[in-house]
């Protein structure tokens, strides 16, 4: 397979993996080198409490990638305080990149997800941000009241469609998009093991830019699932939904969080 590498993309992969045996990042490198269209450059924050090049597998996967052109930069963390704050400083290492691809440590793409997510956002150069469709090998990983509605929805549209939640884990976004973003409020509740920062972060880009997802482009997660996460972490839809009251619009609210619709007011 010819491999193109795209000089405006960069794939941002944050990691906090404690032991060898919880690590997945190889799989994830190897599928990125293994893209029809590959990153000029790939950002890998590791806050792990064991760093990853302990890991044979990760160690020659990230030689791997050299050896296809990358650039890889590697900024090892001396402060844990969660993955709003790791995303915050992997956006900020950012060089002249204008396409961001967030890619998280346990997800493995299909050969031309990127150029899949590629190929719809150079069609609109009003895009903000375009998802991929993620889908869980475990089955034990079940989710009510799922706000992504590329994942797990079989009756979604074939064709690229209007999102306003995307989820960070395997998503595009356009450079410009970033600024949308308050940083202030997405760090608001920095600590360990919070998530649903991507809540407000896709939001807020929603909220001013176009966005779509795109089902063509297909990823698996292959972290098992250590419970059942019911009504979608409710509790921490609500915490977002109340920083982002006022910020973003109440159709925007309405839309990507239609489950909580009753508190707008």
């Amino acid at each position: 397979m010819e491999r193109k590498l795209d000089p405006r993309l960069a794939v941002l992969i944050p990691t906090c993996r404690d032991t060898l045996e919880e690590m997945h990042l190889d799989i994830t490198l190897a599928g990125l080198a293994m893209q029809s269209v590959i990153p000029y450059r790939v950002y890998l924050r590791d806050e792990g409490k064991v760093e990853i090049f302990r890991h044979t597998g990760i160690r020659m996967m990230w030689n791997l990638l050299a050896q296809r052109g990358i650039e890889t930069i590697y900024l090892r963390a001396t402060e844990r305080k969660g993955i709003a704050l790791a995303r915050k400083k992997l956006i900020e290492a950012l060089r002249e990149e204008s396409l961001v691809l967030f890619l998280d440590d346990d997800i493995v793409m299909e050969s031309d997800a990127i150029a899949n997510l590629l190929l719809v956002m150079d069609s609109d150069p009003s895009l903000g941000f375009v998802q991929g469709e993620k889908t869980n090998l475990d089955s034990a990983r079940e989710h009510l009241n799922n706000i992504n509605r590329v994942d797990g929805h079989a009756n979604h549209p074939k064709e690229p469609f209007p999102i306003y939640f995307g989820a960070t884990g395997f998503l595009l976004l356009r450079r410009e998009a970033l600024l949308a973003i308050r940083w202030d409020i997405v760090t608001k509740f920095c600590m360990e093991h919070l998530a649903g920062e991507d809540i407000a972060i896709s939001l807020m880009i929603a909220d001013k830019f176009r966005c779509l997802g795109v089902p063509a482009s297909r990823c698996w997660h292959v972290s098992p699932a250590n419970s059942k996460r019911w009504r979608w972490d409710l509790a921490l839809d609500l915490l977002w939904f109340e920083a982002l009251r006022g910020v973003v619009s109440r159709e925007t609210l309405k839309n990507a969080l239609p489950h909580l619709y009753q508190f707008l007011g």
